[in-house]
C-alpha cells in the first residue's frame, strides 16, 4: 500500500534529455520528479508511491509505447500521461493518431506542452499542463 505521508506528490518524469530540459523546470518544486531517460531505467522507478508517470513520445528511441505497456502490468493504477515536450515537425493528423493510440492503450492522456504554449502563451501553457498533471496527482493520493 501506499505511504501518503508526503506533501508533494511524486511524477516520474520519462523523457529524451532535451524533454526533461523543458519538464523538470516546469515541476520543480510542485512535485518530487524521478526522471528515466532509458526504459530500464524508468522500469527500475516504477512503484507505489508514484502518483502520475510523464512519458515523452521520443522517449529511449520512441519507447514510449512499449514503457506504457510495461507500466500498465506494473502499475496500473497510476494515470500515465503521453506527451509532447519540445515542438517539432510532427503533422497535427500525426498527433491525433498518437493521442488516440496512447488513450486506447490505456494511457490516462495526451498533452501537448509545445501546442498549449503555442495557443496559449509560455507562462499560461505552462500553467495549464502543471495544472492537469498535479491534478491527477492528487486524484492518487486522495486514495
Amino acid at each position: 500500500m501506499p505511504t501518503r505521508a508526503r506533501t508533494k506528490p511524486r511524477l516520474l518524469l520519462a523523457g529524451t534529455p532535451s524533454g526533461l530540459r523543458v519538464l523538470c523546470p516546469l515541476l520543480d518544486g510542485e512535485a518530487e520528479l524521478l526522471t528515466a531517460e532509458t526504459l530500464p531505467q524508468a522500469t527500475r522507478l516504477l512503484g507505489p508511491d508514484v502518483d502520475v508517470i510523464l512519458c515523452t513520445l521520443r522517449f529511449d528511441e520512441s519507447r514510449m509505447f512499449d514503457f506504457l505497456r510495461v507500466a500498465k502490468r506494473s502499475a496500473p493504477d497510476v494515470a500515465f500521461v503521453c506527451c509532447r515536450a519540445t515542438p517539432g515537425t510532427i503533422s497535427e493528423r500525426a498527433i491525433e493518431a498518437i493521442a488516440l493510440a496512447a488513450r486506447s492503450a490505456g494511457a490516462a492522456g495526451y498533452l501537448d506542452l509545445a501546442r498549449l504554449r503555442g495557443r496559449y502563451g509560455v507562462a499560461a501553457g505552462d500553467a495549464k499542463f502543471r495544472a492537469i498533471l498535479l491534478r491527477l496527482a492528487s486524484l492518487r493520493q486522495a486514495v
